[in-house]
């Protein structure tokens, strides 16, 4: 198939992971309200990448969908972890990943690196052993109307959370469903606008680990280490 061209599939099940090499649309056309499944982890290698309308089980995956080409090992955890170290990875632009249910994963539901005008939308992303959503080194983010389900057990330990942010700049986190009271992790990321989320029965929090968290129209500075209740309001 030629780069800029649509993939369609239709009542299908595919177990194996995928990678997309080559601009392209791919599609999940539903069967009697049932999205084509994928069990295993859709991993981006290219700029101009539409992910729409798939049911993934990453139940046995480090991710639903990433762009990570690469990890390393953490000695002291004994585990592998997405680098952007000297990444030598290109910068993926025009990614939008829209109307997907991501079941599980080892790690986190999405996972994006080094990558720019980036779409995020209407994702489910249940039961994470991670996080739901990862973003690192990531520029012009839209992400709305989402759900994400982090495990209770995880987000119970200091520190966790269901929204992981890390050096990424202008990003729109507006809309989406979050059920429990800490949002985002925040890594000293900058320019956000954040409103009309949902934190199940209490107020919306940041848990910034920088020592400043930049908004688009206020600003906190506090110690590192802490959290914070934030405007959830759009103006």
């Amino acid at each position: 198939m030629p780069s800029g061209g649509i993939v369609y599939v239709k009542n299908s099940e595919i177990n194996d992971d995928i990678t997309i090499n080559k601009s392209i649309r791919f599609i999940g056309v539903k069967s009697n309200e049932s999205k084509p499944k994928i069990n295993g982890m859709i991993t981006i290698n290219s700029s101009n990448i539409l992910i729409d309308g798939f049911e993934i089980y990453a139940v046995n995956s480090r991710y639903g969908i990433t762009t990570h080409l690469k990890e390393e090992h953490d000695s002291n955890t004994n585990i592998w972890e997405p680098t952007t170290k000297s990444s030598p990875e290109p910068y993926y632009e025009n990614i939008t990943i829209s109307n997907n249910t991501i079941n599980g994963s080892l790690f986190d539901g999405i996972s994006l690196v080094h990558s720019k005008n980036i779409s995020i939308l209407s994702n489910i992303l249940n039961a994470q052993e991670k996080i739901g959503l990862r973003l690192s080194d990531c520029l012009n983010v839209t992400i709305f109307q989402n759900e994400i389900k982090t495990r209770d057990d995880y987000l119970s330990r200091p520190s966790k959370s269901n929204i992981c942010l890390g050096g990424c700049t202008n990003v729109s986190l507006n809309d989406n469903i979050v059920p429990r009271s800490i949002l985002i992790h925040n890594f000293g990321s900058e320019n956000m606008s954040f409103c009309n989320n949902s934190c199940g029965n209490t107020d919306c929090k940041i848990a910034d680990f920088s020592y400043s968290l930049t908004f688009v129209k206020r600003s906190f500075d506090y110690d590192r280490g802490t959290q914070a209740e934030v405007d959830n309001r759009c103006e």
